[in-house]
């Protein structure tokens, strides 16, 4: 059964996980104690394996090691390292914001909403959602007062869209774009992250016009004609709201 254990300031804790056919067994508590354990029996053997590496995944990314292992070195890169900071900012200015967050969606979650869109999500953003599947809609909004979306809310707000879209209500109708973004009122392409309550969104641009990027993040205004480029992809997107999230800068609802 691999073992897991973190040690920082007060804390001195195990972790280990045991796979079986469709089942795994966790088993946790303070070092030198039997600790408390929990069977999770699944579908298959198949959905089984994916939730056990997901469960490890977490908490590697919390700074749990293999028992026996050097620590780690204080180094983190990619999205898992931008999420770090926010999760740490938020613990510092605002650790109630923290209890919104949803846990990481599966690869097969991911796939399904992306066959369901037409879409295949940039790296960066299958990586955040695998860490974090937005946030509970009830909980204060992140994201300078807006909605961190989950898989689920992402497909409801781009389907209301797209049935305004089908419906014929944007024919005709040009939006004022930055460089690089189509002039489309909306685009099917244009998968929303971000909600305000009002009907804007922030968007990953997965059709971009000529001179743009796939993958670049634009503002979609419900009633305005701006379609300005926030970032040049999600990742850049992310770590500049991370760097408001150190600093203290959270509005939410």
């Amino acid at each position: 059964m691999p073992r897991y254990e973190f040690s920082e300031g007060k804390s001195d804790k195990f972790w280990d996980i045991a796979l079986d056919g469709k089942s795994f067994t966790t088993r946790w508590g303070r070092i030198g104690t039997a600790g408390q354990s929990t069977t999770k029996t699944f579908a298959s053997a198949e959905q089984a394996k994916v939730e056990h590496d997901k469960l490890v995944a977490e908490k590697v990314r919390k700074g749990y090691r293999p028992a026996g292992a050097a620590p780690a070195a204080p180094v983190a890169s990619g999205v898992a390292a931008i999420w770090a900071r926010i999760e740490a900012g938020l613990k510092k200015h605002k650790p109630e914001m923290l209890e919104g967050l949803k846990g990481g969606a599966t690869a097969a979650e991911i796939g399904e909403v992306e066959k369901k869109l037409g879409v295949a999500f940039p790296a960066a953003v299958r990586e955040s959602y695998s860490i974090h599947n937005g946030q509970d809609p009830d909980s204060d909004w992140l994201v300078r007062g807006r909605e961190l979306l989950s898989l689920d809310r992402v497909l409801s707000e781009w389907g209301v869209w797209k049935g305004l879209l089908d419906g014929g209500d944007f024919k005709g109708t040009k939006c004022e774009p930055a460089a690089g973004v189509r002039d489309d009122w909306w685009s099917a392409k244009w998968i929303p992250l971000t909600y305000d309550g009002a009907g804007n969104h922030d968007c990953v641009d997965l059709d971009p016009a000529p001179g743009g990027a796939a993958g670049q993040m634009i503002l979609m205004w419900h009633d305005d004609s701006d379609r300005p480029k926030t970032a040049p992809g999600f990742a850049a997107w992310l770590e500049k709201w991370a760097g408001e999230v150190e600093k203290g800068e959270i509005e939410p609802e």
